[in-house]
């Protein structure tokens, strides 16, 4: 099942949605969500978490997955909403955000995009550069308790990106990481996302298809359930291997990368993969990362 809108996804698993992204909501003793969404829709996602919890509970984790912009937006509403909460990333993504210029770049692409929402605020940059104090570091193989005897299992997934991490909490199958698994448009739309690596995204994908997935979380079009969410895992797989056949193939028949990108971005435009609107320069940004990462692994491949 594909399950759009917020609703609760199995014992300890909720989804909250907005018209941007969607979030696996994790309820043990402790709260926690993976991601964030953009800034401008931060208040937003503060309002909805408070709707779902009773009796006055506070969000205890914001779970980062990796740090493009408009995963950790949110970042600075929800803080301020639930000063106690812990941000949690990987080592690769807390060196990340101890930089200042980072955070800076992230902070402005945050503010470009907000002026596609009139209604929308965004903090200052300083509160900004404050909210990303990392409180806990997770490398792979690390377990979370949430209370209860509920746990959240860390596993190292780059490929989308370097710091890339996902999120599984074994008693209800739940996995979340982001785009770390390629993206879903509609059962025959699963596009590849390995920006960083192919190799790294395949070995990825290769690992969290032995677990026992029944539900995953979509960073911006819901959540898989049942069969597809095992489906959808293989799919990306085939997926990303057919783009990159294809690819390569272009490329040694002397195909220039900027005559690829140009070549396959109609395509993507037609499917809605990289439709008009706020996010058309970042998701065109994808597609030449994924043509750039398939020429920076052309000669292992070959090899």
């Amino acid at each position: 099942m594909w399950v759009r809108a917020t609703a609760q996804l199995s014992e300890n698993v909720y989804q909250v949605t907005n018209p941007i992204s969607s979030h696996m909501i994790v309820c043990g003793e402790q709260i926690g969500i993976v991601d964030s969404g953009i800034a401008a829709f931060g208040d937003s996602l503060s309002r909805q978490l408070s709707e779902l919890m009773s009796d006055g509970a506070a969000l205890d984790y914001i779970f980062l997955t990796h740090c493009h912009f408009d995963h950790l937006g949110g970042v600075p509403a929800l803080r301020k909403a639930a000063p106690k909460a812990r941000l949690v990333t990987s080592s690769q993504a807390a060196e990340k955000l101890s930089d200042g210029a980072f955070l800076e770049e992230l902070y402005k692409k945050n503010l470009s995009i907000k002026e596609a929402f009139s209604d929308s605020e965004v903090c200052s940059e300083q509160e900004w550069k404050s909210a990303f104090t990392v409180d806990r570091v997770v490398n792979d193989g690390d377990t979370i308790e949430m209370g209860g005897g509920l746990i959240i299992k860390v596993f190292a997934c780059p490929g989308h990106t370097s710091e890339q991490v996902a999120y599984f909490v074994p008693s209800d199958g739940a996995l979340a990481g982001a785009e770390a698994f390629g993206a879903y448009y509609g059962r025959d739309k699963v596009v590849p996302s390995f920006g960083s690596s192919f190799k790294d995204y395949i070995d990825s994908l290769e690992r969290v298809t032995r677990l026992e997935v029944k539900i995953i979380g979509l960073p911006h079009n819901g959540a898989l359930s049942g069969d597809l969410a095992q489906k959808f895992l293989i799919t990306s797989r085939l997926e990303a291997e057919r783009f990159f056949t294809s690819i390569k193939e272009r490329l040694t028949s002397g195909e220039l990368l900027d005559e690829i990108v140009l070549s396959v971005l109609p395509d993507w435009r037609i499917d809605n993969i990289c439709p008009e609107g706020p996010f058309v320069a970042e998701q065109e940004k994808s597609l030449r990362d994924l043509v750039e990462a398939v020429v920076r692994d052309k000669p292992s491949q070959e090899n």
